[in-house]
């Protein structure tokens, strides 16, 4: 059975809609209210904790701290505030360890590529220092 929607202000002008669009207005209410507020509480305290490591990180540009340390603070507050979103935004708490060990993996050759370039530069000074030497 098809259901016809009226196109507004405009006559002549009918869409069919499958039956499967035509249940989205039965599913109102939730199954387990405690459950859709418990999720709906994590959500919020996410959401709170999210807005405050922001203005930690904001603080933090503030403090009279060596350009090295003030990127890697901000950069541990921001995979802290990443790894949140991921986690309960993207529902991936609940999911299985097939996702989180291939997310682990990407973590990890991520780390290595940015630090790669570091060791290399950092071995082409200490080679440097040395021949000057």
């Amino acid at each position: 059975m098809r259901r016809t929607f009226l196109a507004s202000c405009r006559p002549r002008l009918d869409l069919p809609f499958p039956d499967a669009l035509s249940h989205v207005e039965e599913i109102t209410m939730a199954e387990n209210l405690e459950e859709l507020d418990q999720h709906i509480r994590a959500c919020i305290a996410i959401f709170v904790a999210l807005i405050c490591l922001t203005a930690i990180t904001v603080a933090v540009s503030y403090l009279n701290l060596p350009i090295p340390a003030t990127i890697s603070l901000a950069l541990c507050i921001a995979l802290i505030k990443g790894s949140m979103v991921v986690s309960y935004f993207m529902h991936l708490v609940s999911e299985k360890k097939l996702i989180f060990w291939s997310l682990s993996l990407t973590g990890v050759f991520f780390i290595i590529l940015m630090v790669l370039p570091v060791v290399t530069d950092l071995d082409i000074i200490s080679h440097t220092i040395t021949v000057n030497h």
